[in-house]
């Protein structure tokens, strides 16, 4: 089949069963060596710790996006895997989903560029909680990795936010991937459960949470740049803080920043150095306002009281 000429899909697949050894053994014992620029593997004890994802990707020469893939059905696809196996992956996953896949480079903004507005499958509305399990879907392989398809304008979503009223209309040029809409569900909800872990410790109401999501939903669908080079979480910190703002709701940036910290995947680095442009990077409170401001102003505005 055209599935099993992808190079990418393989070495995508092999990418996977190398870290499942490395999960179940111990990255110590996996080496890697080239023969004519292909990566082999061997043996050998060491107490080099440096084989922590992203590492695999760059041994096989794989793309976020492209090793995004074939994690779930990989998962799927083996049912002997262990749960701490399962979790490592779903932890890679999540990786790519906030920060990874959204490098400068990456394929996913050529996916965006050519293909159909994704539309997130999962609902949400004021005070509602979207638990932590997977989001179905029946897409294959196949259907991942080969030519997108044809998007029906009559199809709908059962999704609905006012950020819906900015997509962009089906146009006779773009198609539907199967790809990019896996992975939007997926980073919208993991967007989605981040924000309400920390509008909880912020005691921000429902209503007023619903209202960050649509603009930080309007954000990662059609933003996008602003995740260029970025955290996942960093544009979340600064949509919470520009709702409540123009709300007039009294939340500081410090003590959004001190909330965050609270949760367990909190990272100092995410409110310490932010990408600006170039090589030049600034704080979270200086990356909301040359970057995330002077792109969402007039958006952020209609949300005024």
């Amino acid at each position: 089949s055209n599935l099993l000429n992808k190079d990418t899909f393989h070495r995508s697949l092999l990418a996977c069963s190398v870290e499942v050894i490395m999960t179940t053994y111990g990255s110590a014992s996996i080496n890697t060596y080239f023969i004519s620029g292909t990566p082999m593997l061997y043996t050998m004890a060491t107490t080099d710790t440096n084989t922590s994802f992203p590492w695999i990707l760059d041994v096989f020469e794989l793309k976020a996006y492209d090793f995004f893939k074939v994690l779930e059905t990989f998962i799927l696809a083996e049912p002997k895997l262990t749960k701490e196996v399962i979790k490592h992956l779903q932890h890679i996953e999540n990786k790519i989903l906030e920060r990874v896949a959204w490098r400068e480079g990456s394929p996913l903004y050529e996916a965006i560029l050519t293909s159909e507005m994704p539309r997130p499958s999962f609902q949400t509305s004021p005070g509602s909680r979207v638990t932590n399990g997977n989001i179905p879907h029946s897409s294959t392989a196949s259907e991942m990795y080969l030519s997108p398809t044809r998007f029906s304008a009559a199809q709908q979503s059962p999704y609905r936010s006012p950020a819906r009223l900015h997509c962009r209309s089906p146009g006779p040029h773009r198609r539907k991937s199967q790809s990019l809409q896996l992975f939007y569900n997926k980073v919208c909800k993991l967007a989605y459960m981040r924000l309400q872990s920390l509008c909880k410790l912020l005691c921000v109401s429902a209503e007023m949470e619903h209202r960050i999501w649509t603009a930080l939903e309007f954000c990662l669908l059609h933003r996008p740049e602003l995740l260029k080079n970025r955290h996942l979480d960093q544009v979340i910190m600064c949509s919470v803080y520009a709702i409540c703002k123009v709300s007039g709701c009294d939340t500081k940036f410090k003590s959004i920043v001190a909330a965050y910290k609270n949760l367990p995947t909190a990272s100092q680095t995410v409110y310490k150095e932010a990408w600006i442009s170039g090589e030049e990077y600034d704080s979270i409170i200086g990356f909301y306002n040359r970057v995330y401001m002077q792109t969402l102003k007039n958006y952020i505005l209609r949300f005024a009281s």
